[in-house]
């Protein structure tokens, strides 16, 4: 898998597309459960003053896209994540992220925001932020399937400009660091719940 990972991420520098508009990159280099939909929607929140759309794949979805939701797309259509990300921002599904970008900036979009994709080196993003969960940070810092990364820390590190840390576990990177930590809208307590958990870390969704 990390060979075929960084026979992918190989794009010469010269031939890597070069946005017109300012693309965030909201990834992370473990395999799943760090918390890059909450910043995501964090930053649409804040970022209210441009153009903005949010570009995801569409996880566990069936349509290849690039298109743009409505009120109209189901879970089935375009995942569980996209319709959550819809509610906060105009949000483009796309398989081809690359596709994505620039059905985006076709549609005068000046600012995107990227739901994952720090693997996809196919693009020179504005800025790229690291999201790590600070309770679990790297595990046993090695590449899937002999541990959790999507790629090294080292080639992780070299592309982010900081990491947002989600929660108050100490971390060794070598990044500027901005922490960050999940709250619950809702009260929950003294009440009974049956409760299941199909996310990346679900230790993480009974903590809470």
């Amino acid at each position: 898998y990390s060979l075929i990972s960084s026979y992918i991420s190989f794009v010469p520098e010269n031939r890597k597309y070069q946005p017109k508009a300012k693309v965030i990159r909201i990834g992370n280099i473990t395999m799943g459960g760090a918390g890059k939909t909450p910043v995501v929607l964090s930053l649409a929140k804040l970022l209210t003053k441009h153009k903005i759309a949010i570009l995801t794949r569409g996880y566990k979805g069936n349509l290849i896209g690039p298109v743009i939701l409505n009120k109209y797309h189901t879970i089935d259509e375009v995942g569980d994540e996209a319709l959550l990300l819809f509610k906060k921002a105009p949000t483009c599904v796309a398989k081809n992220r690359l596709q994505g970008i620039k059905y985006l900036e076709s549609l005068g979009y000046d600012l995107i925001i990227t739901d994952d994709g720090m693997q996809d080196n196919r693009f020179k993003p504005f800025l790229t932020v690291m999201v790590i969960d600070s309770h679990f940070g790297f595990g046993n810092k090695m590449i899937f399937p002999a541990g959790p990364l999507r790629e090294s820390i080292e080639s992780g590190i070299k592309k982010s400009n900081f990491a947002v840390a989600i929660g108050e576990g100490e971390l060794d990177c070598e990044l500027p660091i901005l922490r960050a930590d999940l709250v619950s809208k809702t009260s929950l307590k003294e009440q009974r719940f049956i409760a299941f958990a199909g996310i990346g870390n679900p230790d993480k969704f009974f903590s809470s």
